[in-house]
């Protein structure tokens, strides 16, 4: 295309688009007709002669509305917490008889489950006791998670 035809095809945009402009305002301007006058229903209640009632609507015409919950908080309520009490741990039914106190070499002689016996070593786990320390006649255990000391128990 030529410069020429594209002034030409440029003039030739602008020209409709004014005009379109033109054709909207008077559009736009122009009255609007007249309703019908038969109108076979209306919005509102009517008397017997056909004329629309008018009347004055007070605030307490809306109460009942105004009392419908209909909107709902913008957050949300936290959930409930349920306490739920930790149940206690069992009894502890380990006894201590004695420890072997060595150099390199602490041990514990302990009776579980009520007649067998044991040696145990610091780190091992008896009956879901963890052994902590062993000291002369006692030894410190972790039991659910509360620390306890045992001692020798005499037998008679």
């Amino acid at each position: 295309m030529t410069r020429t035809q594209i002034r030409s095809l440029l003039w030739c945009i602008s020209a409709s688009l004014s005009l379109g402009v033109v054709l909207a305002v008077v559009w736009g301007l122009a009255p609007l007709p007249e309703p019908e006058a038969t109108a076979t229903h209306s919005r509102g209640p009517a008397n017997l002669d056909g004329e629309i009632e008018r009347r004055t609507v007070a605030m307490e015409d809306f109460q009942g509305l105004w009392d419908l919950p209909l909107r709902r908080p913008v957050y949300d309520p936290p959930p409930k917490v349920v306490v739920r009490e930790t149940p206690k741990p069992p009894p502890l039914t380990i006894r201590l008889v004695g420890t072997i106190i060595e150099p390199d070499n602490r041990q514990a002689i302990i009776i579980h489950q009520g007649r067998e016996m044991g040696f145990y070593r610091v780190g091992q786990t008896v009956e879901q006791a963890k052994i902590i320390a062993i000291d002369t006649n006692s030894m410190e255990i972790e039991y659910f998670g509360e620390r306890q000391t045992l001692t020798v128990v005499e037998q008679r």
